[in-house]
């Protein structure tokens, strides 16, 4: 369109809503994203998300596996687990660690499996035995219906 120059006299432009934004820092979660959607796709399976549930101070990541069988499943879970620690750590405050998948036969929907550790826990244990890490871990294997230890 058109405007008559002196009609814009004592204009001054407003910083627009959508620059406000920029004032704002991403969060750790949406800056550390790519590097670990990248991470688990080239190691782990394929990524399903990445949330924080705030009530429960826990980073939950969901992950869908090929036919691996149970033993491979947990390990990749610890593996999880220990790398997403490592990258968010210092950067994104959580107590606990979920990780979500499917079946370890390769069925079934994300969330039908789910391991949760304590911070503490994988720190100590996410890179050893994973017998040491599963005494610590609670695990369902029926999408969190029941639970062993």
């Amino acid at each position: 369109g058109w405007i008559w120059g002196p009609s814009l006299a004592g204009f001054t432009r407003e910083k627009a809503v959508g620059d406000r934004k920029q004032d704002v820092p991403p969060s750790p979660l949406q800056e550390f994203l790519p590097r670990i959607k990248r991470l688990i796709n080239e190691e782990y399976g394929v990524f399903y998300g990445l949330s924080v549930d705030e009530d429960l101070e826990r980073l939950v990541v969901r992950i869908r596996v090929r036919d691996i069988g149970r033993a491979a499943l947990e390990r990749r879970q610890m593996a999880v687990q220990r790398e997403v620690l490592g990258v968010l750590e210092g950067h994104l405050s959580f107590a606990g660690v979920r990780v979500e998948s499917n079946r370890p036969d390769g069925t079934g929907q994300v969330g039908s499996e789910v391991a949760i550790t304590a911070v503490d826990d994988i720190r100590r244990f996410g890179q050893g035995n994973p017998e040491e890490w599963r005494a610590r871990t609670r695990v369902s294997t029926d999408g969190g219906k029941t639970w062993s230890p």
